[in-house]
């Protein structure tokens, strides 16, 4: 699997856990392989972290993107 294909992977993964069709490749942040509990990184201000179930993956984005329900 090229990095290409893995992050429009990620992309797609992201739109359902954050519950926002209108999430893009480019909001993505940063991203980062690790188990479930911990992030291996911090976010900074204006960005929020999410865990990635299906890729194991930590990502980095945009809070204003998060729509989950609180």
């Amino acid at each position: 699997m090229s990095i290409r294909t893995l992050e429009r992977e990620l992309a797609k993964e992201a739109r359902m856990v954050l519950a926002n069709p209108a999430f893009r490749l480019k909001d993505l942040m940063e991203w980062q392989t690790g188990a479930a509990g911990k992030c291996p990184f911090e976010a900074h201000e204006g960005e929020g972290l999410a865990f990635l179930p299906e890729l194991s993956v930590w990502i980095a984005f945009p809070l204003a993107l998060d729509k989950r329900g609180k």
